[in-house]
């Protein structure tokens, strides 16, 4: 679950902006663990079918 309260305010240069980078780069692994060899196989017969 993702909170909209961030834990260090953006109006803090620098460091406001880490609490998100966090939260963003830990989605993008949570999505990357779910994608397998069957979900690349998809993935890329689609891109071929729609830009053949």
């Amino acid at each position: 679950m993702v909170s909209p309260i961030d834990a260090i305010p953006d109006l803090t240069p620098v460091l406001g902006y880490t609490d998100d980078l966090t939260v963003v780069a830990a989605a993008l692994v949570a999505v990357a663990t779910c994608i397998d060899k069957e979900v690349r196989g998809k993935a890329k017969s689609k891109v071929t079918e729609v830009f053949s």
